[in-house]
């Protein structure tokens, strides 16, 4: 079962939008809650929805606030009251006064925080896995944020973004990105591969395990990225709110602390053993997703060693900040975690089965 960029229209209980798109077995309520980055759009596609269904899971895509068709977020409310917006999302999907009996919340890039706040926020006992790829960190509490950070993106979405007369430039590059790439997916392909998939941001090596892995998914490399330059071009298509909240987003009140995110109750080995809560959590160091075990604990944080945009101290700060969470470190740049997703979602989902 694939779906379209507009699958399905919510409309919450205060009248926001919010489109989603759903996959994987329809008739499961173990579900996967999957968030999308910056310039994305809530889609499924052919072969993550027949991954999921091979194991009897769900998934649902929302597109974000602000992005696509879907609402902007509310000015000044904070990414805590995210999680009221997916429990509503999944009942609507779910449908028939269905609750779902197990929820892994995944956040890619820009879609983490939205994660986060789903995995501190729900109800106690609603989320039983997190897995945060490319993610970033509060930059409010995380007094090193900056660190592998390029100078412009700390002027764009670090604290420089909110002071005048900086404020400015998120606005303008805004403009200028949207009259580029809106509705306009040969425009979004260049500037995907300006920054992702060209050869200034990838390795030879790094398209070619790319490449590989596509073919491996019954598709090709063009292909795949195509599809991403489609969704950008949907993404500010309606409006460009949920790109010029980035920075606001990124550096207030979220309304959570990261110690709230208390998934992790075992070990993930079935055990029931305590999970370690220190702040030096252990690093799993992976060359290629061959090397990921078949278990892992509920909550699982993911970096790039070569990722400009999320850099990997981002990601080490929340693994040491989220009690339990498995810290694993991946060679490449910020899409290149693409390649483990499947087995590390297995290995998390494992532990989670009796």
């Amino acid at each position: 079962m694939s779906s379209t960029l507009l699958g399905h229209t919510l409309y919450l209980s205060d009248g926001r939008r919010v489109d989603y798109a759903t996959g994987g077995d329809p008739s499961s309520t173990r579900v996967v809650f999957s968030i999308h980055g910056v310039f994305g759009v809530g889609r499924v596609a052919p072969h993550v929805s027949s991954f999921f269904s091979s194991l009897g899971w769900r998934v649902v895509a929302p597109t974000l606030p602000g992005w696509g068709a879907s609402s902007p977020w509310p000015r000044g409310l904070a990414l805590a009251h995210y999680a009221l917006d997916m429990q509503q999302i999944l009942s609507d999907a779910l449908g028939g006064g269905r609750d779902p009996a197990r929820v892994v919340v995944f956040g890619g890039s820009w879609g983490s925080v939205w994660a986060l706040a789903c995995a501190a926020c729900a109800p106690p006992g609603y989320v039983s896995g997190l897995y945060v790829l490319g993610g970033f960190s509060p930059f409010r509490e995380h007094y090193d944020y900056t660190e592998g950070m390029t100078w412009l993106n700390w002027l764009s979405v670090g604290r420089p973004s909110r002071w005048w007369p900086l404020s400015w430039l998120q606005p303008a590059v805004g403009w200028l990105l949207q009259k580029k790439i809106a509705g306009n997916v040969p425009g979004s392909l260049e500037l995907l591969r300006s920054i992702l998939t060209g050869p200034s941001a990838m390795t030879t090596e790094e398209r070619t395990i790319l490449s590989d892995w596509a073919l491996s998914k019954g598709t090709t490399f063009d292909d795949w990225e195509l599809g991403m330059a489609r969704d950008m071009a949907h993404s500010v298509e309606h409006t460009l709110d949920g790109y010029l909240d980035v920075p606001d987003l990124l550096n207030g009140d979220w309304g959570f602390s990261l110690s709230q995110i208390q998934i992790a109750a075992d070990s993930g080995d079935g055990t029931g053993a305590e999970t370690s809560t220190t702040a030096h959590p252990t690093v799993l160091r992976i060359a290629g997703p061959g090397e990921i075990p078949p278990k892992l604990p509920r909550v699982v944080i993911a970096g790039a060693v070569r990722d400009h945009l999320a850099p990997i101290a981002m990601q080490r700060y929340l693994a040491e900040n989220i009690p339990g969470a498995q810290f694993i470190e991946l060679q490449g740049n910020h899409i290149s975690g693409i390649t483990t997703m499947d087995r590390i979602f297995m290995a998390i989902i494992n532990s989670l089965e009796p």
